[in-house]
């Protein structure tokens, strides 16, 4: 009896053998699935019944570490670091410094170049005359001034363009000069300035309706900065009228205009046709609408770029004089009416030499009406309708009754004294530019 209980007693030493098989079948199987993603399900469920705590353990660290680090470490960090550092830097850089260091350089140097201008040089032993701000095309030479006064050696007059002005110390070369003839053509604020800082010495030549083109020069009138001011002006205190259609009347041209009206048959004056205008533009509105209301009367011939109606090839053929002598009447007034009396410019002179009847608009002074006369000019204010029905009434009239028309077409177009006081007129404006600059101008 007591072999057989100390049988059992050493029986359980050899029964570890069959523990061992079950060991190793459910380890088999765990590292095969882990591949096929459903690994942790079965590892799970066998190992934590039979043998928990020490099977759970060591499967669990050498699966989760080497798997999770080496795929998070490589993949992140070169793909995040190459990527940000070569892209930032190259295009931020390059973009910003070629554009900004050539786009202020170059424009910073032209400036500063023109600071040192030349000084135009003048004759120490003559008295200097400068002309300047004159149009392009203006030659001193020809001026009315030059050749009745400082066309003589004891002067040196030079003519100063309008790029020799804007390059040129002009502070310096104007305050040497003895005296200076300025044009109307004051077109930056240099040129003001200049001209109104040496105004005392200056006489400004009116060739235009100031207050239309140049209003620096009509400003610097206004306030009465120069000394005198002589053409296209009336005649008063230090303003000399020299009209611009001086070169068209005379005596011979009065003559031979006023043979011509006194022999003219009332059959060759039925011939002309009813009227002309000869002008490139409107621009100051004195034209346009008094010709449409003679054009209802008839037709207005008219060459040229305004309200073309007629060949300019055959009016370039005839010529202006004997296009306008087979005309009545010829609308001629001027571009503009200037606020100042006395800017008359070839308009009307040119009608009247030709035989035409002048329809005219503009500001005639005191000395124009001495020189025309005003008993056979149709004059009209463009800015009042009343004032333009009127003429075209009287127009109307004229052509309904040619008897009437003759008449007063043969009227002389200058009054009878115009030469002499055209003649006076020229005379005056040289002694009394004398006069004023009396202290500059030697005999």
């Amino acid at each position: 009896m007591n072999t057989d209980k100390s049988a059992p007693k050493t029986a359980p030493k050899t029964a570890p053998k069959p523990v061992a098989k079950p060991v190793a079948k459910p380890v088999a199987k765990p590292l095969a699935k882990p591949v096929a993603k459903p690994v942790a399900k079965p590892v799970a469920k066998p190992v934590a019944k039979p043998v928990a705590k020490p099977v759970a353990k060591p499967v669990a660290k050498p699966v989760a570490k080497p798997v999770a680090k080496p795929v998070a470490k490589p993949v992140a960090k070169p793909v995040a670091k190459p990527v940000a550092k070569p892209v930032a830097k190259p295009v931020a850089k390059p973009v910003a410094k070629p554009v900004a260091k050539p786009v202020a350089k170059p424009v910073a140097k032209p400036v500063a170049k023109p600071v040192a201008k030349p000084v135009i040089s003048l004759k120490n032993d003559k008295i200097n005359i400068i002309y300047t701000c004159f149009w392009t095309s203006f030659d001193h030479t020809k001026e009315f001034l030059y050749n009745e006064i400082f066309n003589s050696p004891k002067y040196n007059a030079i003519q100063v363009l309008y790029d020799e002005f804007n390059n040129s110390d002009m502070d310096k070369t104007l305050n040497k000069a003895d005296m200076i003839i300025c044009g109307s053509s004051i077109r930056n604020e240099y040129q003001y300035q200049m001209m109104k800082k040496y105004g005392n010495k200056t006489i400004l030549y009116i060739s235009e309706p100031l207050e239309h083109f140049y209003k620096l020069s009509y400003n610097l009138l206004s306030n009465n900065v120069f000394r005198a001011y002589y053409g296209r002006i009336n005649n008063n205190n230090n303003r000399i009228k020299l009209p611009f259609y001086k070169s068209l009347i005379n005596r011979n041209t009065i003559n031979n205009i006023n043979n011509y009206l006194d022999n003219l048959s009332f059959d060759e004056f039925c011939k002309k046709e009813f009227c002309s205008l000869i002008n490139r533009h409107d621009k100051g509105n004195t034209r346009t609408n008094m010709f449409n209301k003679l054009s209802k009367i008839q037709k207005v011939n008219s060459p040229s770029k305004l309200l073309n109606n007629y060949s300019n090839a055959s009016f370039e053929k005839e010529g202006r004089d004997n296009f306008q002598k087979r005309h009545m009447f010829g609308l001629c007034p001027e571009n503009y009416v200037t606020k100042l009396p006395g800017y008359v410019t070839e308009k009307m002179p040119t009608v009247c030499n030709n035989g035409s009847i002048p329809i005219f608009c503009g500001n005639l002074d005191d000395l124009d009406k001495k020189i025309f006369n005003m008993d056979r000019v149709l004059v009209y204010d463009h800015t009042n309708n009343e004032s333009m029905d009127k003429v075209v009434n009287t127009v109307r009239d004229f052509m309904d009754n040619k008897e009437k028309a003759y008449l007063f077409y043969k009227q002389h177009p200058y009054t009878d004294n115009a030469a002499d006081v055209f003649e006076q007129m020229t005379k005056d404006c040289v002694i009394r530019v004398k006069k004023i600059f009396g202290d500059i101008i030697k005999d």
